[in-house]
């Protein structure tokens, strides 16, 4: 099956402020390119849509959404999971495709990792500058470079937010992309929102998922058909 690239809209809390990379894997979400066109949107709040059962628990949820992106992709984008130091990131690194880090006010200079097949597949920074390595410096060897492994990442990025000249960067760091391939993240309890999508050759649905006190409230499917 051909493979359709499209995306979807993510709400600006979960950017960082100089987030305005243009490019990148496993990207921040925006609107579907113009070669498709909505055809309805159904806002669900009763019953099941597509194995997704209104009333289940976040957890219920994700299996369900496992068995429904089976076939399409691997990612569900997790509105509002922001932490603000590394040991409350250690457990669940493994489980996202990608880590961004920054100062607590987002700057151009913000780091974005991207993962694949458990490791670093790509280093971005916010303003688009792509690296092979970080932090890049005459004075220290890098911390994280592209192909390390993921299970090496944490205990670097500890020793490099040790170092006065980077710990700013380390106020917020955010799991937005969860690896459906991996376990289940009791932190996506209390994520408000998850985002995620479905594709044809021909049609496209996006799913917003709505959660209230950890069990699914509602589920908005969008419908777009290309021309």
């Amino acid at each position: 099956m051909k493979q359709l690239s499209f995306y979807f809209i993510i709400l600006a809390t979960c950017l960082f402020a100089a987030c305005q990379k243009t490019e990148i894997e496993n990207p921040i979400i925006i609107d579907p390119v113009e070669e498709w066109k909505l055809i309805k949107t159904d806002s669900i709040t009763s019953g099941t849509v597509n194995g997704l059962v209104i009333g289940a628990t976040a957890e219920e949820t994700y299996v369900a959404s496992k068995q429904l992106l089976a076939q399409h992709t691997h990612v569900i984008h997790v509105v509002g999971n922001i932490y603000q130091s590394l040991p409350e990131i250690k457990e669940r690194l493994a489980l996202y495709t990608a880590l961004f880090f920054d100062e607590k006010q987002g700057t151009a200079t913000g780091i974005q990792l991207n993962f694949e097949n458990d490791q670093i597949k790509s280093i971005y920074t916010n303003n688009g500058d792509r690296l092979s390595a970080w932090p890049l410096s005459p004075f220290n060897s890098p911390a994280v470079n592209v192909g390390m492994a993921v299970s090496d990442v944490y205990n670097r990025l500890l020793n490099t937010s040790k170092k006065s000249a980077y710990a700013p960067k380390f106020q917020r760091l955010s799991l937005f992309s969860k690896n459906t391939d991996k376990a289940y993240d009791p932190a996506m309890n209390h994520a408000p929102q998850w985002y995620f999508g479905t594709s044809t050759e021909t049609t496209l649905v996006r799913y917003t998922l709505y959660f209230k006190e950890g069990k699914l409230a509602s589920v908005v499917q969008s419908d777009y058909e290309h021309y």
